[in-house]
């Protein structure tokens, strides 16, 4: 049903996000890493390059880790066991597509707004800026997890003709996606898909703005900084760490 694969989407954009966001300080090269690679005879074009299909190449492993198998058992399961293979296989083709896409658009938002952070705040307070967002959104996520019962009882109640809150879910965009490309001809479905479309191609634009095009400009700010960026904050919190390695760390092993 469509609340089935509503929840089945929310789950995988879900620990997608948790993924991405465990790998967050991963997602753009920090100021070591430009320090190793560029006295190296690497065109910084190709060092985007890299990281860009590395990006792609994350995207692609846990999406086939998460949801490789279901997207052949789920759609085998849910569908009538008399419908033709030509049905089943585009069953499988809109389960596929629907879910890359959802977990696309989970990896291209948070890569766009580190990107945003990137470029609107300072490097020196960049750091525990972007350290702050990551917290939050753990605990985002986290909590969207445990929420799973209650969202789904929620979204089985919906009306879907009459009912506006559906487009502030984004896996309801997407499962509008899953339906249109099932075949469905029901206006709200295709409505939603346009929704998911257009989510898509808002995440893409900012991610390219923002991280792409801020690259040059955050190798130069990274380069030129000294490693003690956050001079108060960094003294003041290294501090504390040494005091607390004597206090509980005492054996080196």
């Amino acid at each position: 049903s469509c609340s089935d694969k509503f929840v089945f989407l929310y789950l995988s954009m879900i620990l997608m996000g948790f993924i991405t966001v465990v790998e967050w300080d991963a997602l753009f090269p920090d100021r070591r890493d430009y320090l190793i690679l560029a006295p190296l005879p690497i065109r910084l074009s190709t060092l985007l390059t890299a990281k860009v299909a590395a990006l792609f190449l994350f995207l692609m492993v846990f999406t086939l880790a998460l949801n490789g198998c279901s997207s052949i058992l789920f759609p085998l399961m849910a569908m009538n066991p008399h419908a033709p293979a030509g049905y089943a296989l585009r069953y499988v083709g809109a389960h596929a597509t629907s879910v890359f896409a959802a977990n696309a658009f989970v990896l291209l938002f948070c890569c766009a707004l580190q990107g945003v952070l990137m470029n609107a705040v300072s490097l020196r307070h960049f750091q525990w800026i972007s350290r702050a967002a990551q917290v939050f959104l753990l605990f985002l996520f986290v909590c969207l997890f445990f929420l799973v019962p209650g969202t789904f009882s929620f979204v089985k109640g919906l009306n879907l003709d009459n009912n506006a809150f559906i487009r502030f879910l984004p896996p309801m965009w997407f499962t509008g996606l899953y339906e249109t490309l099932q075949g469905s001809d029901r206006l709200e479905f295709q409505a939603l898909a346009s929704l998911a479309g257009q989510a898509m191609a808002g995440a893409l634009v900012m991610f390219t703005l923002t991280y792409m095009a801020g690259f040059r400009r955050h190798v130069r700010r990274s380069l030129e900084s000294s490693n003690t960026v956050l001079s108060g904050t960094a003294e003041w919190t290294r501090g504390v760490l040494q005091r607390l390695d004597r206090l509980f760390l005492r054996n080196p092993v």
